[in-house]
């Protein structure tokens, strides 16, 4: 199914659902790419931040509850990283086990 969702000709969606399609699919394929190349989950969830305009928004906000959970994201980072440095050349689950 993801095959298919990354190699949609958007040309046949509705003028509206384009965007968003296209957002979508570029989120996955960018997850795929980084699965394939084994980079760290720290790296996953930061480029999937950075693509989703997530922290911008929250950045955008001067709310406190905006700041809690900017520091909750970056505790969750944090915490990736240092599961990777323990879990080195181990980490990830081979692709025959999913």
């Amino acid at each position: 199914m993801l095959d298919t969702l990354l190699g949609a000709e958007l040309g046949a969606l509705p003028p509206r659902y384009r965007q968003g399609f296209s957002e979508v699919r570029d989120i996955f394929a960018l997850l795929t790419d980084l699965e394939k190349t084994r980079e760290p989950p720290s790296v996953i969830v930061n480029e999937m931040l950075k693509l989703s305009g997530y922290m911008d928004m929250l950045t955008d906000d001067d709310s406190e509850e905006a700041a809690g959970r900017i520091e909750n994201i970056n505790e969750l980072v944090n915490a990736l990283t240092v599961w990777t440095d323990e879990h080195a050349g181990g980490g990830w689950p081979s692709s025959s086990k999913r």
